[in-house]
């Protein structure tokens, strides 16, 4: 895994209250294998090296209480700075200090206060580089699917995503198309990985044929966190869950995600894993994220078919005036033999 790398700026004079707190955050902050840290006490310098870090780190004191405006302004300029991570720590203690402290926050900014505890920090450091990363995962993906010059490769780049993101990962997965233009609603296989699984879902001719899978269609996400524990049998029976079936048997935690458009289902996708708990219903950051990637998913295969049909009614359009114009060429030449004759 990558190590996350920080830049501490330092905006104290070092004579104020909490002076032996910045030495004993930096002490921990070197200490830590997870994490590089570099350190300056310019703002124009600290600039200069946002680009370079994943989380950037300010200390302030009473003096200087509002100059992260001037870093927050520069970064907002910086497309290239939207994914750093923006730590405040107020070294000071004053009346004025809840104002600035809701301030930074209503700018997705994170406020710390003395006295400092180092773990939450760490681990403010931790969860705000996982929602950067997360975060420009997603940009990534959707600029990947606008790049797909097909069908085929919008789902490859999908499992792609899908497989070796940190937050998701399956060890089987499946998508299928919906069709909503005709009733009833059927849904198509367009991929299964590895090839060689073998399901019973591969095609219905309805899907609220399939309890399950309607259920998907109406939550968009649902997830089957241990599919064999006791407490949770019933409950995943009555949402249509198949114990009896060979080819599920194996399965331990599932996932499906309805990939919508405009609030209508484009395709479903399932995901499977032989680990009970692999995806846990509670990991909110695991569901945001799914119902993310299935509307960029959507967006992609909405625009694919959009593009298609356009180039195919152009086509159309162009035979037409290719035939129009053979039509008038000859008609001309016809008029011109008649008048020689």
């Amino acid at each position: 895994m990558d190590k996350i790398r920080v830049l501490f700026l330092n905006q104290s004079s070092g004579e104020d209250t909490f002076a032996q707190v910045i030495e004993n955050i930096l002490s921990n902050l070197k200490s830590l294998d997870t994490l590089t840290l570099s350190e300056t006490v310019s703002i124009k310098e600290a600039k200069e090296k946002l680009v370079d870090n994943d989380v950037l780190i300010m200390w302030l004191d009473r003096d200087n209480s509002d100059a992260w405006h001037q870093l927050d302004d520069f970064m907002e300029e910086s497309e290239k700075l939207y994914y750093l991570g923006f730590i405040v720590i107020f070294g000071f203690q004053r009346e004025n200090l809840l104002e600035n402290a809701t301030e930074a926050m209503l700018r997705t900014i994170y406020p710390f206060v003395c006295p400092i505890d180092f773990d939450v920090l760490h681990a403010s450091i931790k969860a705000i580089d996982s929602k950067m990363k997360y975060k420009k995962s997603l940009v990534n993906f959707k600029k990947d699917l606008l790049e797909a010059d097909s069908l085929n490769s919008i789902v490859n780049k999908a499992l792609e995503q899908l497989k070796h993101h940190p937050l998701v990962g399956y060890q089987e997965a499946s998508i299928s198309l919906v069709d909503r233009k005709n009733k009833p609603n059927k849904r198509y296989f367009l991929k299964i990985d590895p090839s060689s699984l073998h399901g019973d879902r591969s095609l219905q001719k309805n899907i609220q044929d399939d309890k399950l899978i309607a259920k998907v269609d109406q939550d968009t996400v649902v997830i089957l966190e241990s599919i064999y524990a006791d407490k949770s049998r019933q409950q995943f029976i009555d949402w249509g869950w198949e114990y009896d079936k060979p080819s599920t048997q194996h399965i331990k935690s599932w996932i499906g995600l309805a990939a919508k458009y405009q609030g209508d289902t484009v395709a479903i996708i399932t995901l499977h894993h032989q680990i009970a708990g692999q995806y846990k219903k509670s990991n909110q950051k695991l569901v945001s994220f799914l119902r993310e990637f299935g509307e960029i998913f959507a967006n992609a295969v909405e625009d694919f078919f959009i593009k298609r049909n356009q180039s195919v009614v152009k086509e159309i359009i162009n035979k037409i005036a290719d035939d129009l114009n053979i039509a008038v060429c000859s008609s001309v030449r016809y008029k011109n033999f008649a008048e020689m004759i």
